[in-house]
């Protein structure tokens, strides 16, 4: 039996009636498993209704209806009647372009397969391959829905997955060796001409910066400045465990506690800035290690003399020459895979993370295994799949890289207390893979088998 189609005006004026006719106090009543179930069905409807959004903006902007109907260009338009700042506007007018780009990832967002910012993140990735015939870009697209499918595969991972994608369906048309490079080079030749760095007096007692620079010159400070967040953070619970240990008043504690939770990520960074310049760029160690860039390469391509491009810790190449050049620089280290030259298996003999394998779990992991988490290797703790005090040995297999907040979810508990996420290690492919607890597995076959909605 089909389902009454309705305009889509008819539709959204139902939708809205239906809205407006929600008892909020019954959610009082409901356990906490009907709370989350009804949590997840009103994010997915609200993701197909931003999709929505964005498919009748661009055609909207497509057809020039806003000045053919107020006169009113479309992005002073959403400014003046939605009450938002013109770059903002603009900005919604051009997600709602790249959502509704490509038919089929289009399509999937309007039917809840995938989320509009999946489907942003898809029409950028497809924006670096090259001009493709239709009938393969209508591959490459379908192809690309089914990866957003994939457990993990968050925006930014998908943005990055284009060429994967490319190779899956069409590997004879993936660009050659030469016309990467020639587009490394050409990229970097744009970033180098297109860098600045301004800053500004408010006349309020504070001072605006605001700047560009190539990717490889900003992975050092990038690196440094978010090693001082991390310290900064240590420090913080340090300075709380000690107030603890003197047995300080609530009162005291409290306070600590509130001063260090009170900064936003961005007042941390801000702080982590200045920290930084008085001490004349020497970073602190984090995990064991001074934060550095890390040109990762392959023996074959090192015996070569670098003549292939190289990746940077964010996932950035560098262009051949580029990298040549760079190999010269005292701060840059290069990566080799497959070498012996670093003992990486500390056994027994050692609990804490060499910086020899502390940058061997960086290039395995990149950052933080968990599920739909993208924080960078150096915020990240390394973990004992098996505890330390499990006669867990400190060893490659036996470690995974974790952020503190989900480390808090995967640390077994001694105690057997609650269920916790757990890590294994893939014996197909020796890399680590998270399991959710038993309760949320039963959750979501339970929620698998109501279907969608």
């Amino acid at each position: 039996m089909h389902m009454n189609r309705r305009s889509t005006r008819q539709a959204v004026t139902a939708a809205a009636e239906l809205l407006t006719s929600i008892d909020h106090t019954q959610r009082e009543s409901l356990t906490s498993s009907e709370l989350v179930t009804v949590m997840q069905e009103v994010r997915r409807v609200a993701d197909r209704f931003a999709a929505l959004a964005d498919t009748v903006t661009a055609e909207v902007d497509a057809k020039k209806s806003a000045e053919a109907a107020t006169s009113t260009p479309l992005t002073s338009l959403i400014s003046t009647t939605e009450g938002r700042d013109a770059g903002d506007a603009a900005r919604e007018v051009f997600k709602a372009q790249e959502v509704s780009r490509h038919e089929a990832v289009r399509d999937a967002a309007l039917g809840g397969d995938i989320s509009p910012q999946q489907a942003q993140a898809m029409a950028k990735g497809i924006e670096t391959l090259p001009a493709l015939p239709a009938e393969v870009l209508e591959k490459v697209e379908q192809r690309y829905v089914q990866r957003a499918g994939e457990i993990g595969a968050t925006p930014r991972k998908l943005k990055k997955l284009a060429h994967v994608v490319l190779a899956e369906v069409a590997p004879e048309l993936m660009p050659s060796h030469e016309t990467t490079q020639e587009k490394l080079a050409a990229q970097r030749d744009r970033a180098h001409r297109n860098r600045f760095f301004t800053y500004d007096n408010d006349g309020d007692g504070s001072v605006s910066f605001r700047g560009m620079l190539p990717e490889f010159e900003a992975e050092p400070m990038i690196l440094m400045l978010e090693a001082y967040v991390v310290r900064d953070r240590r420090a913080a619970k340090d300075r709380l465990a000690a107030l603890r240990q003197a047995k300080a008043g609530a009162e005291e504690i409290g306070a600590a506690r509130l001063a260090d939770s009170g900064r936003s990520v961005g007042q941390r960074r801000a702080d982590a800035l200045v920290q930084m310049i008085r001490r004349h760029g020497r970073a602190p160690r984090v995990a064991g290690d001074r934060p550095r860039v890390v040109v990762q390469m392959t023996l074959e391509e090192l015996e070569n003399r670098a003549e292939s491009a190289g990746l940077v810790p964010s996932g950035a190449q560098l262009p051949a020459g580029e990298l040549r050049r760079m190999l010269c620089d005292a701060d840059l280290m290069a990566s080799v895979l497959g070498g012996s030259s670093e003992i990486l298996d500390e056994g027994m003999s050692k609990r804490t993370v060499t910086p020899a394998m502390r940058r061997a779990l960086a290039r395995r992991d990149k950052g933080c295994v968990f599920p739909g988490c993208n924080a960078h290797h150096t915020y990240c703790e390394a973990h004992h799949i098996v505890p330390w005090y499990r006669r867990g040995p400190t060893a490659m297999h036996n470690l995974v890289l974790l952020c503190p907040y989900h480390h808090s979810l995967v640390e077994p508990d001694r105690y057997a207390r609650r269920e916790q996420w757990t890590v294994v290690m893939d014996p197909s492919t020796q890399m680590p893979r998270v399991v959710p607890p038993k309760n949320q597995q039963v959750f979501e076959r339970e929620a698998r088998s109501r279907g969608p909605g």
